[in-house]
C-alpha cells in the first residue's frame, strides 16, 4: 500500500547509528502515529490498577536498592536488570506504583518503533501492520503496564534477530557486537533468554547445515562424514535432553527440592548419579560434533568464515552463552549447581563452568581473536555489572551464570501453577490474541501457495547466499518456526503463566504482518476505488455482520424457532434478520463487482474479516488493561491484587493522618497479606511483621490485617474490642478449563 522510498542520506538517530534510511512519507506519518498512540495507551493511569503479587516483590525489592540497602539477585525473581530500571524510576519520578511501571510503559512505546527496522523483511505495509497489532495486542498493552520483565524481553528480542537479520545480510561487524550486546541486555533480563538463543542456534545451525550439504564437496566422504555427524549430534543431544527432562527433574520436584523461594543459595538438587541412557547419547553427540567440526575443516579450512557468514552468528550466539549453560551438565551428572554454600558441589560445579568457559574463548579466540573480544566485552560487562549490582553482591555473578538455569531446570517438574499443556494454544491465544493467531494461519497458507514470495528489492526471499549483495535472510520462513518453537517450548515447560503468552505472540504479530501486508498489498486498490469498490467493501461488511449476528442467535439461548413466548420469537427474528441481511448485502456486493475475478472479491472480503477481528481485539485490550486490569474475570491475570488491597490502604492512610498527622499509625499484618502489603506499608515505620501465628500481641496494635489462613485466630483474640472489614485480597482467573 505504501511505496518503497528511493535512496536517500543516512538519518540521524538510531537508524542512522544502524546503518539504515529513514524517509520521511506517508508510511513513516503512520508509523509516528502509532507510536504516539503506543505512548498514550502505555502510559495512561498507571497508578490506578493494584500491584499483583509478582509486581510487589519487583516494586520492593527496586525500593530497597533505591534507598541503598543493596540487592540481591534471586531467580525466581528473575534478572536483576528490571530492579536496577526501577530503582532509576524511583530517583527521577519518585516511588509510586505508576513509577514502578514506567520502565516497562517505555519498553511497550520503543517496541512498535524498532518494528519499523524490519520493514526490509516486512515490507512497508506489513511492518505498518505489525506495528498496529503490537499497539492493540492485549498482551503487549497489558504487560507494557506492569512491572515484570515481558515488556523489556520484547525490545531485546527484536534487537536480537535484528541483528541476524542485517549480518546476514551485509556481513558488517557491528550487527555482531548488536547481537552480544542484546544477548546481555536478555540474560539480565530473564532466563526467556535460554529458550530464545536455543531458538536462534536451532535455526541457524539448520539452516547452515542446509547451505553446507547444498554445496559440491569436492572429497564425498567427507560430506558423508559431516552427515553423519550432523545425524549424532541431532539425535544424542535430542534423546539426551528427553531423557533428562522426563525422568531426574520430575523427581527432584516430587521430593520437594524447590528451594526457598527468596533465598538463592538454597539446595535444588536434581538426582545423583549420571544415568547411562544420558551419558551415552551426550558421548554420542560429542562423537557427533567432532566428526562434523574435523569434516568441514578438512572440506574448507579458512574458507568456513568466508562463505558461510552464518558461522559467525552461531559463533557469537553460542560461544557467548555457552558459560551460562554450565548448570545443565551439572544437573545432568547429579550435582546441585545452586548449592553454593556446599564447596564440594560448588567446586564440581564450577569445573564444569571452567571447561565451558575455555571452550567458549577457544572457540572465540580462534575464530576471529579482535571480534570475539569485543563481543564478549559486550556480553560480560554488563553481565558482571548487575548481576553483582555495581560489584556490591559478588555471588550475584555466580548465582547468574548457573544459578539462573538452575533453577528454572527444577521448576519444570514443579509445574507451579498446573496449568495444562494446551493452555496456550486453547486457551490464552484463542481469547485475546485471534488476530495474530489468524494472520499466522493466513501466512501457513500463502507459504503453501504455488508462487515465489519476493523480497521488497526484487530479490527472491530463498536461501541463496552466492554474494553478499544477493543475501536475503528467509524472514517469513524464521518467524514460522520462531512462532511455531515458542508455543512448543513453551507448553513444554512446566510453569505456564499468562504473561509468558507474550513471547508467543511476538513472532506471530511480525509474522502476521507480513502475510497481512501481502494481502493488501495484493488488492489493486486504485481499481477498486474507481469501480466503486468502497460499496462493494461496505455491503461485505454489512454481510459479515448480519451473517455473524445471525449465528450469535442460532447457537445462543434461549434457541430460535423453540416456542411462541417473547424470548423465544425475539431469537428467532435476530436469526431471520442476520441472516437475511447477511445474505442480502452480498447479493448486492457481487451483483456491483460483475466482472470482476473471484479473488478480488475473496480478497475484499478477508480484509473485512480482518479488520473485525482487529476492532474485537483492540476491545480486548482496552477491556483487559483499563476496566479489568485487577479482576479475575480476565484470563491474562493470575494471582493478582484486588481492587480491595488500595481500599484497605486508603482506610489506613485516613486513620493514620487523623490519629498521628502523618504515617506514624501501628499497623501489623500476617505471612499471608504480606505482599503486597509490604510495599504499601513502606512508609509506615510503625508497621510491623505479626508473622505465621497470631498471638494475643495483636492487641497491641490499632489496626490488624489478617489473611484467610489466620482470620479465624485473629478475630478470636480481637473479639468485639476491633470492627471488622472484610476484602478480597488476591483472586485467580478461572482454571477449570
Amino acid at each position: 500500500m505504501f511505496a518503497e522510498s528511493g535512496s536517500g542520506r543516512s538519518a540521524r538517530g538510531i537508524e542512522g547509528l544502524l546503518g539504515l534510511r529513514l524517509r520521511f512519507d506517508s508510511a513513516t506519518a503512520v508509523l509516528i502515529l502509532l507510536v504516539a498512540a503506543a505512548a498514550l495507551t502505555r502510559f495512561y493511569d498507571l497508578e490506578t490498577r493494584v500491584m499483583s503479587h509478582d509486581e510487589s516483590l519487583h516494586t520492593y525489592y527496586s525500593w530497597l536498592l533505591y534507598q541503598g540497602r543493596g540487592y540481591q539477585h534471586t531467580p525466581l525473581m528473575h534478572g536483576p536488570l528490571q530492579f536496577h530500571l526501577i530503582a532509576v524510576s524511583y530517583f527521577l519520578f519518585g516511588v509510586s506504583d505508576s513509577a514502578a511501571r514506567i520502565p516497562a510503559a517505555l519498553c511497550g512505546v520503543i517496541a512498535v518503533g524498532i518494528v519499523w527496522l524490519f520493514r526490509r523483511w516486512l515490507g512497508r505495509t506489513g511492518v505498518l501492520v505489525a506495528a498496529g497489532m503490537l499497539l492493540l495486542s492485549p498482551y503487549m498493552l497489558y504487560y507494557s503496564r506492569y512491572a515484570r520483565n515481558e515488556a523489556f524481553v520484547v525490545v531485546e528480542g527484536l534487537l536480537m534477530f535484528l541483528a541476524v537479520f542485517r549480518y546476514f545480510e551485509t556481513g558488517e561487524r557491528r550487527w555482531l557486537w548488536l547481537l552480544a550486546a542484546s544477548l546481555a541486555l536478555h540474560a539480565i533480563t530473564k532466563e526467556t533468554s535460554f529458550i530464545y538463543t536455543a531458538q536462534l542456534l536451532v535455526f541457524l545451525g539448520g539452516f547452515l547445515a542446509w547451505q553446507i550439504l547444498h554445496r559440491p564437496w569436492e572429497r564425498p566422504g567427507l560430506r558423508a562424514a559431516f552427515l553423519s555427524g550432523l545425524i549424532c549430534a541431532a539425535s544424542g543431544a535430542g534423546v539426551a535432553l528427553l531423557a533428562y527432562f522426563r525422568d531426574r527433574v520430575p523427581q527432584a520436584a516430587a521430593r520437594g527440592e524447590t528451594g526457598s523461594p527468596l533465598d538463592p543459595t538454597a539446595e535444588i538438587a536434581a538426582s545423583s548419579g549420571l544415568s547411562p541412557v544420558i551419558g551415552i547419547a551426550a558421548l554420542v553427540a560429542l562423537v557427533g560434533a567432532s566428526l562434523i567440526a574435523a569434516s568441514l575443516l578438512l572440506a574448507y579450512g579458512r574458507r568456513l568464515r568466508t562463505e558461510f557468514p552464518l558461522l559467525d552468528l552461531l559463533v557469537i550466539a553460542g560461544a557467548l552463552t555457552l558459560p551460562l549453560m554450565g548448570a545443565l551438565p551439572a544437573s545432568m551428572l547429579g550435582w546441585d549447581p545452586l548449592s553454593y554454600e556446599d564447596p564440594v558441589l560448588i567446586t564440581r560445579t564450577g569445573i564444569v563452568v571452567a571447561i565451558l568457559c575455555v571452550a567458549a574463548v577457544g572457540i572465540g579466540i580462534a575464530w576471529e581473536r579482535r571480534t570475539w573480544l569485543i563481543a564478549a566485552g559486550l556480553f560480560y560487562v554488563p553481565f558482571t555489572v548487575i548481576y553483582t549490582t555495581l560489584f556490591t553482591n559478588p555471588v550475584g555473578f555466580f548465582s547468574g551464570l548457573v544459578g539462573s538455569l538452575g533453577y528454572w531446570i527444577v521448576q519444570h517438574g514443579v509445574e507451579r501453577g498446573s496449568q495444562p499443556s494446551y493452555y496456550y494454544a486453547l486457551v490464552q491465544l484463542p481469547i485475546y490474541e485471534f488476530l495474530p493467531v489468524a494472520g499466522s494461519i493466513m501466512a501457513a497458507a500463502w507459504a503453501m501457495l504455488p508462487r515465489r514470495i519476493r523480497a521488497p528489492n526484487g530479490a527472491e526471499a530463498g536461501l541463496d547466499i552466492r554474494s553478499a549483495g544477493s543475501r536475503v535472510f528467509p524472514a517469513p520462513l524464521f518467524l514460522g518456526y520462531w512462532a511455531i518453537t515458542s508455543l512448543g517450548a513453551f507448553s513444554f515447560a512446566g510453569e505456564r503463566m499468562p504473561w509468558l503468552t507474550v513471547h508467543i505472540t511476538l513472532p506471530m504479530i511480525l509474522l502476521s504482518g507480513w502475510s497481512i501486508g501481502k494481502l493488501l498489498e495484493a488488492i489493486d486498490w486504485r481499481s477498486v476505488w474507481d469501480r466503486r469498490g468502497w460499496l462493494v467493501l461496505v455491503l461485505l461488511a454489512v454481510s459479515y455482520l448480519g451473517i455473524m449476528r445471525g449465528f450469535g442467535y442460532l447457537l445462543g439461548s434461549p434457541a430460535p424457532f423453540q416456542g411462541m413466548g417473547l424470548t423465544e420469537v425475539s431469537a428467532t427474528s435476530g436469526v431471520v434478520i442476520g441472516l437475511g441481511t447477511g445474505l442480502l448485502a452480498i447479493m448486492l456486493a457481487f451483483r456491483l463487482a460483475r466482472g470482476w475475478p473471484l479473488s478480488r472479491i475473496l480478497q475484499l472480503g478477508g480484509v473485512v474479516v480482518l479488520a473485525s477481528l482487529a476492532v474485537l481485539t483492540g476491545r480486548a485490550a482496552m477491556r483487559a488493561a483499563y476496566l479489568n486490569g485487577d479482576s479475575a474475570t480476565e484470563f491474562l491475570v493470575y494471582a493478582h491484587s484486588a481492587p480491595g488491597v488500595k481500599g484497605v490502604m486508603r482506610q489506613v492512610e485516613d486513620l493514620s493522618l487523623r490519629l498521628t498527622d502523618g504515617y506514624s499509625l501501628d499497623v501489623a499484618y500476617d505471612d499471608d497479606v504480606s505482599w503486597p502489603f509490604i510495599w504499601y506499608l513502606r512508609e509506615y515505620p510503625n508497621a510491623v511483621y505479626s508473622g505465621s501465628a497470631p498471638s494475643r500481641d495483636l492487641l497491641d496494635h490499632p489496626v490488624v490485617i489478617a489473611g484467610d489462613d489466620h482470620w479465624a485466630v485473629a478475630d478470636g483474640i480481637l473479639g468485639k474490642r476491633y470492627h471488622s472489614f472484610e476484602y478480597i485480597r488476591m483472586w485467580w482467573p478461572m482454571q477449570e478449563y
